[in-house]
C-alpha cells in the first residue's frame, strides 16, 4: 500500500515532539479495460500472375508488445481485424501467411523468426510481414489504423530470346533458379544474408520445349551476398567471380549439330556487373538475348526507385490545381526516368498538407483516388505542398505555382548549331516583375524542391526568411554526405544542405539525377526528364547547349543582348532579334554569386565536373559568357532555373 505524509502546519510544535506520521492510504490507479479495436492491414496491389497472386493474405499471425503483451491469430483475412487489448503503446509484429498459428512468442525470440520456403510453395501465396508502433487510446482507435504487410521474396520476371542469327543451331531446353535460400528471417532485414552452401537450395528446372523464346515469373527469398567491385563488365559477373552462394539462373539451350548442351549463367542483382544482391519486395525485370555459344546479352533491371505524380511543378491559372499523386516505379538504371509503372497501394498518400507559401494562397487541400486538389484564393505566390504517410512521414512534396490568368509562354531559341529550342518566358517560381518576385525560386543541383530566399508562411502560418527559419545542414566529406541520400532529401523538402564540395553530397556526381546521365559535348539530351527534375509537365531542364545563341565569338566575352545592362540582360534569342528575352540579376542579394560581367546566374540539366577542388558551394553551372564560349563553371549549390519544352 502506497503512505501519503501529511504535515500540517499548525501543529509543528507537535509534531517536534512525535515520531508517528499521519498515514492515508492513497487512492487506488482506476482499472483499465480492454477496448475494441479495428485494424486494417494492406498491401501492395498488383495483377497476380502465374498461380501465385502477389496480394493474397490467408492468415495473420498478430503479435504486440508493451506493458502487456498480445498473440492474435487470423486463420481467415477480412479487413478490418479486430481485437481487444488495453489502451497504451505496443511494438507491433505482424507475419501474414504463416499458414498456421504460430504460438506465443517473446518480444526477443521474434526478432529471430524464420520463414520457410516450403511455406511460401505450398500455399501459392507470399509470407509478409510488418514491423512497427501501434498506440491505441481509451475509445480503441490505434494509429497508425492499418498496417502495411511488405513481401518477404522478390519478383523475377524474364524473358530468354535467341537471336535470329543463331536460331537454326540453338534451341532452349530448361530455365532453372539455383542457390535460392531455404529460409528467411523476416525482421533481420539489410544484413548479409547466409554464406553456408548447406542453407540454399536449387529449384526445378522448368522445360521450355526446344523453343526460340521463353517468359516467365518467379518468386525468390531474399539473398544479400553483396558486390564485387572489381567487376566492371557484364560478361565479368560470372561464376568465376561471383560470391559462392548468389542466386543465378541457369539456362540450358540445345546445340542443333549433335544435341550437345549450352549452359548459360546469369546473376540477377541491382546492376549488370558488381551487385548480387536480391531484395525482397523488388522487381527484377531480366531481359536476355542469346547471341551465340559464348555471348549472351543481359538486361537487368531492379525498379526499386519510388516517386509520386507525373512532375513536381504545377501551374495554377485559377483558384485551384489537381494532379496526379500515385506512386510509381523508378529505377536508376532507367536514369530516374517517369516509367509510369504503379508501385502500388502501399504505397499511397494518407494526407496532404502545407510546407510553406510566399503569400497567404493555399486555403485547402482534398486528397482522393490518388488525385490532390490545391485550392488558393486565386492570388499569385508561390508554395511548397506534401503528402505523408498514416505515420505523418512526407513522402513527396511539389511546388505550386500560382499566376492567375498568365501561363508562361515560350520563347523560340535558336543556338549557334542552330538548333531550336522552346524556352519558357520566365525564371521558375517567378510572380512578378518587382526587384523582388521576378527573379524566382532557388534549386539546390539534383533535388526537385525549391528554396527562396524571401519571406514565406510557414504550416504555422508564421512569417520568416526562408533560410533562416528552415534548418540547414553543414557537411564537407563524402562520409557524411552518405547520410543524407536521395531518401532523405525526399522526406526532408524544406532542409537545405550546404557543403564546401556540393558534389559529393548526396549526389556522388549523379548527373541523371536532372536528366542527363552522360554529357558530352552534343546538342540535346542524354535521357529522358528525372523524377527529381523540377520543373512543370511538358517541361524539362535545359541542355547545356540551349544559350550558345547568346555568345558573341566575334567578340568574345560580350554577349548578344539587346540594349543595356539594367538589373539583368535582354539576351538575343537568335540573330539579329531586336525584342530579345530578359534574364534578371538578382543584384544586392547575399545568396547569389553573380558573374564578373553580371549575367544571371542559370542551372541547366548537363552536369559537368568541379573545375577545382574547391569550387564556389553556393553556385553551380554558372551561365556565364567566357572567354568566346557560353560554359559552365564548378561547384554545385543554388541557383535559378528556366525550363525548356521536351
Amino acid at each position: 500500500m502506497k503512505k501519503l505524509l501529511i504535515w500540517l502546519p499548525g501543529m509543528l510544535s507537535m509534531l517536534a515532539a512525535c515520531t508517528e506520521a499521519v498515514e492515508i492510504p492513497a487512492r487506488a490507479p482506476e482499472k483499465q479495460s480492454p477496448v475494441r479495436v479495428e485494424l486494417h492491414l494492406t498491401t501492395e496491389q498488383q495483377a497476380a500472375t502465374r498461380a501465385m497472386d502477389e496480394n493474397c493474405i490467408r492468415d495473420v499471425n498478430l503479435y504486440l508488445y508493451g506493458d502487456t503483451e498480445y498473440h492474435f491469430y487470423f486463420p481467415s483475412v477480412s479487413s478490418p481485424l479486430v481485437f481487444n487489448v488495453l489502451p497504451g503503446n505496443y511494438r507491433s509484429y505482424a507475419i501474414a501467411n504463416a499458414g498456421q498459428d504460430l504460438g506465443d512468442k517473446n518480444a526477443f525470440k521474434i526478432q529471430f523468426y524464420e520463414t520457410a520456403v516450403d511455406v511460401m510453395e505450398s500455399s501459392d501465396a507470399i509470407p509478409m510481414t510488418d514491423r512497427g508502433t501501434l498506440a491505441v487510446d481509451g475509445a480503441g482507435r490505434c494509429t497508425p489504423s492499418s498496417l502495411r504487410v511488405t513481401r518477404s521474396a522478390a519478383k523475377i520476371a524474364y524473358t530468354i530470346e535467341v537471336a535470329d542469327a543463331v536460331a537454326p543451331s540453338l534451341r532452349l531446353r530448361s530455365v532453372q533458379f539455383c542457390n535460392l535460400p531455404l529460409t528467411i528471417r523476416p525482421f533481420d532485414s539489410g544484413s548479409i544474408s547466409s554464406t553456408v552452401e548447406a542453407n540454399y537450395y536449387d529449384g526445378e528446372a522448368m522445360p521450355v520445349g526446344n523453343e526460340r523464346r521463353t517468359a516467365g515469373t518467379a518468386y525468390l527469398f531474399e539473398n544479400l551476398q553483396g558486390s564485387v567491385d572489381t567487376i566492371t563488365d557484364q560478361k565479368d559477373k560470372c561464376p568465376e567471380n561471383a560470391p559462392a552462394c548468389a542466386t543465378y539462373l541457369r539456362i540450358l539451350a540445345e546445340r542443333s549439330a549433335d544435341k550437345a548442351l549450352v549452359e548459360y549463367i546469369v546473376y540477377p542483382g541491382e546492376n549488370n556487373t558488381s551487385d548480387f544482391n536480391v531484395r525482397r519486395n523488388t522487381w527484377h525485370n531480366l531481359e536476355l538475348v542469346i547471341r551465340g555459344e559464348n555471348e549472351i546479352d543481359n538486361r537487368v533491371l531492379v525498379y526499386d526507385g519510388l516517386y509520386y505524380g507525373t512532375a513536381n511543378c504545377h501551374i495554377c491559372t485559377g483558384d485551384q490545381v489537381t494532379f496526379d499523386v500515385t506512386p510509381y516505379r523508378t529505377s536508376r538504371s532507367r536514369n530516374y526516368a517517369y516509367l509510369g509503372i504503379e508501385a502500388g497501394d502501399e504505397y499511397a498518400p494518407a494526407s496532404a498538407g502545407l510546407l510553406w507559401q510566399d503569400n497567404k494562397i493555399v486555403t485547402g487541400f482534398t486528397l482522393a483516388d490518388n488525385r490532390l486538389t490545391v485550392r488558393t484564393n486565386g492570388q499569385r505566390g508561390n508554395a511548397l505542398v506534401a503528402v505523408y504517410d498514416a505515420g505523418g512521414t512526407i513522402l513527396w512534396s511539389w511546388h505550386i505555382w500560382c499566376l492567375p490568368n498568365d501561363r508562361p509562354q515560350d520563347d523560340r531559341y535558336t543556338n549557334r548549331a542552330g538548333e531550336q529550342f522552346l524556352v519558357m518566358d520566365r525564371n521558375l517560381g517567378a510572380i512578378g516583375t518587382d526587384l523582388k518576385t521576378r527573379y524566382g525560386l532557388v534549386y539546390t543541383w539534383g533535388r526537385k524542391d525549391p528554396f527562396t530566399s524571401n519571406e514565406v508562411y510557414n504550416a504555422a502560418g508564421r512569417k520568416d526568411r526562408f533560410i533562416n527559419h528552415w534548418p540547414t545542414i553543414y557537411t564537407s566529406n563524402g562520409s557524411e554526405a552518405k547520410t543524407y541520400d536521395l531518401t532523405y532529401m525526399t522526406r526532408h523538402p524544406t532542409t537545405y544542405v550546404y557543403t564546401g564540395w556540393y558534389a559529393k553530397l548526396y549526389t556522388y556526381y549523379d548527373n541523371a539525377l536532372w536528366g542527363d546521365p552522360a554529357p558530352v559535348d552534343t546538342y540535346g539530351w542524354a535521357s529522358a526528364k528525372s523524377v527529381y527534375g523540377p520543373c512543370p509537365e511538358g517541361y524539362r531542364l535545359p541542355s547545356r547547349y540551349t544559350w550558345t545563341a547568346f555568345e558573341n565569338y566575334v567578340f568574345p566575352g560580350e554577349p548578344y543582348v539587346v540594349g543595356a545592362f539594367d538589373n539583368g540582360y535582354w539576351f538575343q534569342r537568335f540573330r539579329g532579334d531586336t525584342k530579345g528575352t530578359f534574364y534578371p540579376v538578382p543584384v544586392g542579394n547575399d545568396d547569389f554569386r553573380l558573374d564578373r560581367d553580371g549575367v544571371a546566374v542559370m542551372l541547366t540539366g548537363a552536369a559537368s565536373e568541379p573545375t577545382s577542388a574547391t569550387p564556389y558551394p553556393t553556385v553551380y553551372f554558372k551561365f556565364e559568357i567566357n572567354s568566346g564560349w557560353t560554359n559552365f563553371e564548378g561547384g554545385k549549390g543554388k541557383g535559378l532555373v528556366r525550363c525548356v519544352r521536351e
